[in-house]
């Protein structure tokens, strides 16, 4: 038999698929707030102003546009089409400034980088204004929102949202009130396309949960919450151990908030070759900035000041880390030492180099990264450098005092940013530094070493197991006044501030050494592991024209390093001021080397962030009320809109509306703990109407209107009026005011 071929096509019903108009209306909501959470992020992260106010209004525009079109009009396609058409042409005419807008948005992004990462990036030659390039991106936006919003799939909205906190988790992004409206924008968004109407409120809740427990756990995990808890504090070095560290690290990294006793390991850390063994200090946590909980490394701002100038010395000249070796170099001296670095166990995050280092940063450093004072993040764990003679410091600095080449020349310039940056000592802790001494002028850094060896055993005693719980105390005030007690760290913190306020730039280091008597003891070429129990820290110095190099004023290890000083009479060893140590109370007069005195704001710091945080509830306490406002607006005018139908030409349409209505009034009047055994729509609808309507009469309209050709009367669209007048009217007994209140203003499915 042969087969018969069908010729029946069936068609999609677009209307079935599209959104209506009243609901395309309805997401201008989440989408205005999705527009103005972005463009908020951009233009606070960018620095750039009140410009968002002139890219979120063509945004929001093409928003619109985006979600009134409706595609099956071919005309409106055509637009759209010869509006692409047209902006590529402006676009291909106008390439030159284009080009100059891209550039200019390229570098202020390249800034944003830089202070979210501390890598430096030059910027593009010929960068003008990039306000054209904002606008474009701007109309851009707001189609490509309008488009996601139409999709119906607001998965995809929650992963850009996902993303977006992945971001921020990093520390790229900064918690703000724009990033709480595009986070409001993505929890309206899903609560647009909840289903069903009912389930729209709960939906939204259980979504705004799962948001608020995913904010506090990466404010906690990444330690950005705006007052920073121990638990918090707790997790974000755990955190940092697990990325960078493979045992336990018994230094503290610059935290001195509740410092703990000193119990190092026995575990392998580092495992170091020399070709002839000495004393050596293996540098790798370097910090300049003292708070009141701890040593920080320098913040952005104040490496952009001069970022320029600090990528060009470490991409061409000298990094930091390997100066003293570079100026070594330019006296012409070459080095007949090496040694070699291996890291087993200790932090990864940065690289342990001995002073005196050179020829190792290739390939190990990076020169765009400027962060942790050029120490940070090693490309490798395993490196090898010349080695100088740091003992010969002075003697160096002596034979390059009077020679003009490029390196003296860069070192100039480096020489100033830092007798500008490591200076600086927060007022507080130098009121406590100033009851114990007092500094004649003048004084040279020999004997400001000196005299500070000599103090600090006076002030502090030499204790591993000190406890330093300051507690509301200042770290400064609690060791010299209370515990009177400490190791390592607290005799570095300590020299490290009173270098400082002899005006002597210097840095708080962490790291290991290799002793004398354990350098006497290996022979040439020989390799020692190094343990986490030859963790220490100490304090670096600038001595001019040469570099950083070690003091170490904690007891046992001043002698592991004995500069050799010239005999000619050098500044460095003349006869001058010295450290005094104060008896009374009474407040000295400063030095004539007066270090930087920074004012303490933390109480200030303190209230300001309590009022952003309520600024910031108030705000998004505010947002939510407005949009929900809008909301129950826009849904109420539907409903109006929709009831107008009831009395319109269209006897048919008004019947179906006004029964479906009823059935509304009906489902909400019923019980929810009865459990009612109907399955036929007129008897179920009069039982919860008392049978005031008759369930025949009901039955009997339905089907006309539903499953009949015939044509519906005037009179029968006023018999159904009359019985939607009776049913609000059972509706209103039946109905307590609260819930009337939540189906008319909340849910919005009664007019």
């Amino acid at each position: 038999m042969k087969k018969q071929t069908n010729s029946l096509t069936i068609q999609q019903n677009k209307e079935s698929t599209a959104l209506s108009t009243g609901k395309r209306l309805s997401l201008l909501i989440p989408g205005c707030c999705l527009l103005a959470g972005f463009w908020g992020i951009l233009t606070q992260e960018l620095a750039l102003g009140m410009q968002w106010l002139f890219v979120l209004f063509p945004a929001i525009v093409a928003l619109a546009v985006g979600l009134m079109l409706r595609w099956d009009k071919k005309w409106q396609s055509l637009t759209v089409i010869g509006a692409l058409i047209l902006t590529i042409t402006v676009g291909v005419l106008f390439s030159g400034s284009l080009s100059s807008g891209i550039a200019g948005l390229m570098n202020r992004a390249n800034h944003w980088w830089f202070f979210r990462t501390g890598n430096y990036t030059p910027g593009y030659e010929g960068a003008g204004s990039f306000t054209a390039v904002l606008l474009m991106g701007a109309v851009c936006s707001g189609f490509f929102t309008a488009w996601l919003l139409r999709m119906k799939k607001p998965i995809l909205q929650l992963i850009l949202t996902v993303a977006v906190l992945t971001v921020w988790m990093t520390g790229l992004l900064q918690w703000g009130w724009w990033l709480a409206i595009y986070m409001l924008g993505t929890l309206l968004t899903l609560a647009a396309f909840a289903s069903g109407q009912g389930k729209v409120l709960t939906f939204s809740g259980a979504i705004a949960l799962i948001l608020a427990a995913i904010i506090t756990g990466t404010m906690l995990l990444a330690g950005f919450a705006p007052a920073k808890t121990e638990l918090g504090s707790q997790l974000n070095r755990n955190l940092h151990s697990l990325r960078w560290e493979d045992a336990q690290n018994p230094m503290p990294e610059g935290k001195l908030e509740n410092l703990g006793v000193y119990a190092p390991t026995d575990e392998p850390a580092l495992e170091v070759t020399m070709q002839h063994w000495t004393a050596l200090y293996l540098r790798g946590f370097v910090a300049g900035n003292f708070t009141d909980t701890g040593w920080k490394p320098l913040d952005m701002p104040q490496l952009a000041a001069n970022a320029e100038a600090l990528y060009a010395m470490q991409e061409g000249h000298f990094f930091a880390s390997d100066q003293t070796a570079a100026a070594w170099q330019s006296a012409g001296i070459a080095s007949d030492n090496t040694v070699s670095i291996r890291v087993l166990g200790a932090c990864r995050s940065t690289a342990y180099l001995p002073y005196g280092a050179g020829s190792v940063t290739e390939g190990v450093l990076a020169s765009s990264d400027l962060r942790w004072e050029g120490l940070h993040n090693p490309t490798a764990d395993q490196y090898s450098a010349q080695l100088y003679p740091i003992e010969s410091s002075y003697l160096l600095q002596s034979q390059l005092k009077d020679t003009d080449t490029a390196y003296r020349r860069t070192e100039s310039i480096y020489r100033d940013w830092v007798y500008a940056q490591y200076l600086t000592v927060p007022e507080d802790a130098y009121k406590v530094l100033t009851k114990q001494f007092s500094v004649d002028a003048d004084i040279t850094t020999v004997q400001a070493k000196r005299e500070i060896a000599q103090l600090l055993p006076e002030l502090i005693d030499y204790n591993e197991n000190i406890l330093t719980s300051s507690g509301e105390r200042g770290f400064l005030s609690y060791v010299l006044e209370v515990s009177k007690s400490g190791y390592s760290v607290h005799y570095a913190t300590l020299a490290t501030l009173l270098l400082r306020c002899c005006g002597i730039p210097a840095r708080y280091v962490e790291g290991y050494v290799v002793s004398s008597s354990q350098a006497e003891a290996l022979a040439a070429g020989e390799t020692l592991t190094l343990t986490q129990s030859n963790a220490h820290a100490w304090t670096e110095y600038y001595l001019d024209g040469v570099g950083w190099i070690p003091f170490d004023a904690t007891p046992g290890y001043s002698d592991i390093l004995v500069y050799e000083l010239p005999t000619d009479g050098f500044p460095t060893q003349e006869s001058g001021g010295d450290i005094q140590h104060q008896e009374q109370e009474e407040q000295p007069d400063p030095p004539k080397k007066t270090p930087q005195v920074e004012e303490e704001k933390t109480k200030e710091n303190q209230r300001t962030r309590i009022r952003q945080a309520m600024n910031l509830a108030i705000f998004i306490l505010l947002t939510v009320m407005v949009l929900l406002v809008l909301r129950t607006v826009l849904l109420r005018y539907r409903l109006k809109k929709q009831q107008r139908a009831f009395y319109g030409d269209d006897c048919r349409k008004a019947c179906a509306g006004i029964l479906c209505y009823m059935r509304v009034l009906t489902r909400e009047m019923e019980s929810t703990d009865e459990n009612r055994a109907v399955s036929d729509l007129a008897e179920q609808m009069a039982a919860v109407l008392d049978h005031k309507i008759a369930e025949a009469e009901l039955e009997t309209l339905l089907n006309e209107v539903w499953y009949s050709n015939h044509t519906i009367t005037g009179e029968q669209r006023e018999t159904a009026l009359s019985w939607l007048q009776l049913a609000m009217a059972v509706w209103k007994q039946k109905v307590s005011p609260l819930k009337r209140f939540r189906q008319r203003f909340i849910s919005c499915k009664i007019l």
